[in-house]
């Protein structure tokens, strides 16, 4: 039983150069995808029990939270989706350990088709679309990258050197800019998506504002008792002390 355990995780890892999670991710989203599209080719819509409609999901078939994101129907894009995982999702599992990374990316999928299902109870133009394909979550996890490596060059499709800093702002405003050609709802997810990712995965930055916040309520407390801070740390500085 182990010795096929260690197979299956082998095989999952592509020989090693992958982590199992990454690659069982990898996996099952190139099968569904292929599978539903060789389901609408052969008269059986597969596809259609497994892409995100909020008039669906508010009925009841909440399976659709967690399967829209393992249908892609276009090569192209599932391709290259593939690809990104392959890259960043390596990262994000050295980084956070495959348990945490197979349920942030479920878990997310989860939150952000549910927030876009509440969306389209409010608005009509939401409520009518549908969406299916990992790009949402594949932008989301790029963000999570970014936010771990600010500072790390990589080379952009293999042609333009950015830093993790500069990805963010690119797969960011990307999407924003998306947002002009395709129209807001169908754009609901992946904004979703990114904006859950900011707020999940840059715990140094909310820790920092906390920080922050402490420092500015400790500075307001010593000024009312007319004390001076001096040595404000400015990136490298000198620790603050009070006279």
């Amino acid at each position: 039983m182990r010795r096929r355990s260690h197979q299956i995780e082998d095989a999952l890892s592509f020989g090693g150069r992958v982590p199992a999670a990454v690659g069982l991710l990898m996996s099952i989203t190139v099968l569904a995808s292929v599978a539903s599209v060789l389901g609408l080719r052969l008269g059986f819509p597969l596809a259609s029990w497994l892409i995100l409609e909020p008039q669906l999901v508010l009925k009841g078939q909440v399976w659709r939270l967690l399967t829209w994101i393992l249908v892609e129907l276009q090569p192209i894009n599932l391709i290259f989706a593939v690809m990104v995982l392959f890259w960043v999702g390596r990262d994000l599992t050295f980084a956070w350990g495959a348990q945490r990374f197979l349920l942030t990316y479920f878990g997310l999928a989860a939150a952000s088709g549910l927030g876009a299902c509440l969306i389209g109870l409010a608005f009509p133009a939401a409520r009518a679309e549908f969406w299916s394909g990992p790009w949402p979550l594949i932008d989301a996890m790029v963000v999570a990258w970014a936010l771990l490596n600010p500072d790390r060059q990589i080379m952009l499709w293999f042609v333009l050197p950015v830093s993790g800093r500069t990805l963010l702002y690119i797969t960011i405003g990307g999407t924003l800019a998306f947002t002009i050609y395709v129209g807001l709802a169908a754009l609901v997810p992946h904004l979703l998506a990114e904006g859950l990712m900011l707020a999940y995965a840059n715990e140094v930055f909310g820790r920092r504002l906390l920080q922050r916040y402490r420092l500015w309520s400790f500075e307001r407390r010593a000024r009312s008792r007319r004390l001076k801070v001096v040595g404000k740390r400015n990136g490298g500085g000198p620790t603050n002390w009070l006279n």
